[in-house]
C-alpha cells in the first residue's frame, strides 16, 4: 500500500499544473480581445452621440419652422379681424349718431366713447402693419362724411327740441377722433371741402329763407371744429405730416370762398381769421413745418 501512494499523487500535480496553464491562456485570450474590441466600440458610440444631436437640432429647426409658420398665420388672421373690428365700429358709430333722440339714451355717451376707443385702436395697429391701408382709407373717409354731414344736418325731431343739441355731441365725437393724427388730418381736410359749399350757397340765398338758419348754425358748427382740431392737435399732428400740407391748402381756400361773403356776413371772415390767428401761430412755432411750400406759408402768415 505504501508504494502506491507517490504513483497516484504525479498525475494530481500535472493536472494542476495543466489548469492553472489553462486559466492563464483563457485569461491572456479574453484580454486580447477585450483591447481589440474597445476602440471599435468607442467609435461606435461617438458616432451614436453624433447622429442623435445632428437628428435633435434637425427636429429643432423644423419645430422653429413650424411656429414661425403658425405665427405668420395668426398675425393675418389677426390682421384681417382688425380692419373688419374697424369696419363694424365705425358702421356703429354712424348707427348710433342717426338714432333718434340719440343724446336722451341713458347710455350714449359709454357707448360712443366706447366705438371710439375700438376705432382709434384698429385705425393705430393696421398703421403699425402697413397693410390694408386702402380698406382703411375708405372706412375711414367714409365715417368722416357721414358724422360731418349729420353734424350739419339736424333730424325733423331735433329741430322742434333745441335741448337734444346733437350737432354739439357728434362735434365732440368728432374731436375724439382727431386724436390719432391719420384720422384728425383727414376730418379737417372734409370739413374744409365742405365749408365752401354753404358758404357760396348762402351768398345767393335769400337771408328769410326758411333753410338760411340751419345752413348758418351749420357754418359756424364746422369753423368751431377746425378751431378745436387745430388748437388741440396740431402740435401732435406736426410729428406726422400725412395730410397736413393738403389740408392746409384747403383751410386756405376756405378762407378766400369767407372773405368773398365779408359784406354779406363778416362773422363768417372774423371767426376763421380767429382761428387762421392760431393756426399762423403754432406752424410758426414747429421747426418741421418750416419745410412746408413756401407759398403756402407766405399765404398763411400773410
Amino acid at each position: 500500500m505504501a508504494a502506491t501512494t507517490p504513483l497516484m499523487a504525479e498525475p494530481t500535480a500535472a493536472a494542476m499544473n495543466s489548469n492553472e496553464s489553462m486559466k492563464i491562456a483563457i485569461a491572456m485570450a479574453l484580454l486580447r480581445s477585450k483591447l481589440l474590441s474597445q476602440p471599435h466600440s468607442s467609435l461606435s458610440s461617438s458616432a451614436s452621440r453624433t447622429f442623435h444631436w445632428k437628428q435633435k437640432a434637425k427636429n429643432r429647426k423644423q419645430e422653429i419652422q413650424r411656429l414661425s409658420d403658425e405665427l405668420k398665420r395668426l398675425e393675418e388672421y389677426y390682421k384681417e379681424k382688425e380692419v373688419e373690428k374697424l369696419k363694424i365700429s365705425a358702421e356703429f358709430l354712424v348707427d348710433l349718431c342717426e338714432t333718434t333722440s340719440m343724446v336722451k339714451r341713458p347710455n350714449f355717451a359709454n357707448l360712443a366713447h366706447q366705438a371710439v376707443e375700438f376705432i382709434l385702436g384698429s385705425v393705430s395697429q393696421v398703421l403699425a402693419t402697413g397693410k390694408d391701408m386702402a380698406v382703411t382709407d375708405g372706412i375711414i373717409s367714409n365715417l368722416i362724411v357721414c358724422l360731418i354731414k349729420r353734424t350739419c344736418t339736424p333730424l325733423e325731431n331735433e329741430l322742434c327740441d333745441p335741448e337734444t343739441d346733437s350737432q354739439i355731441h357728434i362735434q365732440h365725437i368728432i374731436r375724439m377722433l382727431g386724436n390719432v393724427s391719420y384720422v384728425g388730418q383727414r376730418v379737417l381736410l372734409s370739413v374744409c371741402h365742405r365749408i365752401s359749399e354753404p358758404a357760396e350757397r348762402l351768398l345767393s340765398l335769400d337771408p328769410f329763407d326758411e333753410s338760411f338758419p340751419q345752413i348758418h348754425d351749420s357754418m359756424f358748427v364746422m369753423i368751431q371744429l377746425i378751431e378745436f382740431l387745430v388748437s388741440d392737435y396740431l402740435v401732435t399732428w406736426s410729428k406726422d405730416e400725412g395730410l397736413f400740407e393738403e389740408w392746409l391748402i384747403s383751410f386756405l381756400h376756405a378762407r378766400k370762398t369767407l372773405q368773398s361773403m365779408e359784406k354779406r356776413s363778416g362773422l363768417y371772415s372774423l371767426y376763421l381769421d380767429r382761428v387762421t390767428g392760431e393756426l399762423a401761430r403754432q406752424v410758426g412755432q414747429v421747426l418741421s413745418l418750416q419745410k412746408l411750400n413756401q407759398d403756402i406759408l407766405d399765404e398763411l402768415f400773410s
